[in-house]
């Protein structure tokens, strides 16, 4: 959970970045946030059924807002959203560091570009 105002942090699947044609890697590659990749050796992320966004305020209550397909929920109820946040804890827990994200973020990108010369 981020811990500085305006601080953002970021939890992907590896699947989201290791297909050939998306986009997402190379935005991840040049983001300055910090990101962790969920690596497919820490198996499905059970806790997650589509995208969780965490917001704190400094004079608000936080909210959590949840995107699955075709839906999307906002919940404002603190004992909820302390539930989500605790859940978020649990995948970043299962996650690579950042450090560790770039790393392989950077290899899946030259990797592709290696392939993508070979075929030249």
């Amino acid at each position: 959970m981020p811990t500085q105002r305006g601080q953002f942090v970021a939890t992907v699947e590896e699947a989201q970045f290791q297909h050939p044609h998306m986009s997402t890697r190379s935005r991840l590659a040049r983001t300055e946030e910090a990101v962790h990749v969920l690596p497919f050796s820490a198996g499905a992320p059970m806790a997650l059924e589509g995208s969780l966004t965490l917001t704190a305020f400094a004079d608000a209550p936080p909210l959590a807002h949840l995107q699955g397909l075709g839906t999307g929920q906002l919940r404002d109820d603190p004992a909820t959203v302390r539930q989500y946040e605790l859940t978020y804890d649990l995948v970043v827990a299962s996650a690579l560091s950042p450090d560790a994200s770039l790393a392989l973020i950077e290899s899946v990108a030259e990797d592709d570009d290696h392939e993508d010369q070979r075929l030249r």
